[in-house]
């Protein structure tokens, strides 16, 4: 018969191993670093993806499919997704060749957030009506950025 010296033994064994499988699971394995390109190219997709969808429910809120806490919602989160890609390319450190494509980017972004500003003035006034010049030239000018930025970026040279 077993002692219980040996069954504390096989239990602080089988205790291990689950444990250390159980581990194996739940601890991220590290992702290797990201090119310049593929940071950029995350962003600009996420970016582009998230003004469109702003873009369609301030469409839908001018048209009465909306309500205001929709897309005051939709614009808050859009803002704290911007600060992430933002962060996101401040924080990839990139090489020479590829700086001027990111800082442009960060002014795309920084440009993204005057045109949710100007979104929201105009849902917290009710103004329903087209979009005016405000709007319209700030929307511009991101894309001009993003545009600008998609140009200085080494692969497009």
């Amino acid at each position: 018969m077993a002692t219980k010296k040996g069954i504390a033994v096989t239990v602080a064994i089988v205790v291990a191993i689950v444990g250390a499988s159980f581990l194996i699971w739940f601890i991220p394995v590290s992702n290797p670093a990201l090119t310049e390109s593929e940071i950029i190219s995350d962003v600009y997709a996420r970016h582009n993806d998230l003004l469109g969808n702003v873009e369609l429910m301030f469409e839908d809120w001018r048209k009465g499919n909306a309500t205001s806490d929709d897309i005051l919602d939709k614009i808050g989160a859009a803002r704290t997704d911007i600060q992430g890609m933002r962060d996101q390319i401040e924080d990839a450190s990139p090489g020479a060749q590829w700086q001027r494509s990111f800082d442009l980017y960060v002014q795309a972004l920084e440009s993204s957030t005057q045109y949710l500003d100007a979104i929201e003035t105009r849902v917290n006034a009710g103004d329903t009506s087209e979009p005016d010049t405000e709007i319209s030239d700030l929307m511009s000018k991101w894309r001009a950025l993003v545009d600008e930025s998609v140009a200085a970026m080494p692969l497009a040279q």
